[in-house]
């Protein structure tokens, strides 16, 4: 179970009955480019999308590292909100 939050990005661990939780940490890359998550989607293959109040992250592996896809990177200007 996954649920965006305006902290970070939290798992639901039924196995542990426990919650990780993932945030923005400028100090690391692959990290999400915020801690405010607008909308989630786990893939059949296991690939999370998240989005968030600086674009587009990616998960290929559903968890650790995070690509992250805003205009900024690309000299557009501000990110958009991803919302759905």
């Amino acid at each position: 179970l996954w649920i965006g939050t305006y902290g970070g990005l939290d798992r639901f661990d039924s196995a542990r009955s426990a919650f990780v939780t993932y945030r923005h940490d400028p100090e690391r890359a692959g990290s999400l480019p915020s801690n405010t998550i607008l909308s989630v989607l786990e893939t059949g293959s296991g690939a999370l999308l998240v989005g968030t109040d600086r674009g587009l992250s990616i998960s290929a592996d559903g968890r650790q590292t995070f690509e992250t896809i805003g205009a900024r990177e690309r000299g557009l200007g501000a990110d958009p909100d991803v919302t759905a």
